[in-house]
């Protein structure tokens, strides 16, 4: 219930949708504390996370350019997985009390391109390269703020998807 009066309350309020976006993908800590970190218990995928998150908030179907570069759209693998790579420095432990979750920066891994290995560095997609060095990286923690301004973001998407998933 935690989740769900929190983001009733973001809506109740008219809180605009860049906001709570960022709320969610920035969200750390655990699930009963933090109510947007719930966000993180549906999928704990990298892949998966980032695909969702261009789909929900964005519009963007980008799921082909996992395998190959996507051949009605722009997005190519390196968009791809550069994207995901905003995802990648997020890691999600189930506590003690089985039904919370803890969601916290992990930023040992990188994001490889699968083709040639090559490390990816994060990147919005259609848009630019931000400088994440030395910074937690969950949820692309790092730059979200810019993100949420990233003209590509489609707020009348986000707020569909918000009220067909939660209500």
């Amino acid at each position: 219930m935690l989740y769900y009066n929190w983001l009733q309350d973001k809506l109740a309020n008219n809180l605009p949708i860049n906001e709570i976006v960022q709320e969610l993908l920035t969200a750390s800590g655990g699930t009963f504390k933090n109510p947007p970190s719930n966000y993180y218990q549906n999928e704990t995928e990298t892949l998966k996370t980032a695909e969702n998150v261009a789909q929900v908030f964005m519009g963007i179907r980008c799921q082909c350019a996992q395998c190959h570069n996507h051949p009605f759209d722009r997005w190519t693998m390196n968009d791809y997985y550069g994207f995901a790579a905003f995802f990648r420095g997020s890691g999600v432990k189930r506590a003690k009390i089985r039904v919370k979750t803890i969601v916290f920066a992990n930023n040992d891994g990188e994001m490889n391109h699968p083709v040639d290995k090559r490390v990816m560095a994060p990147k919005f997609l259609g848009g630019i390269e931000p400088d994440c060095k030395d910074q937690d990286r969950p949820g692309g923690v790092c730059e979200v703020a810019r993100f949420a301004r990233q003209p590509i973001l489609c707020p009348q998407l986000g707020q569909y998807h918000l009220g067909a998933f939660h209500g």
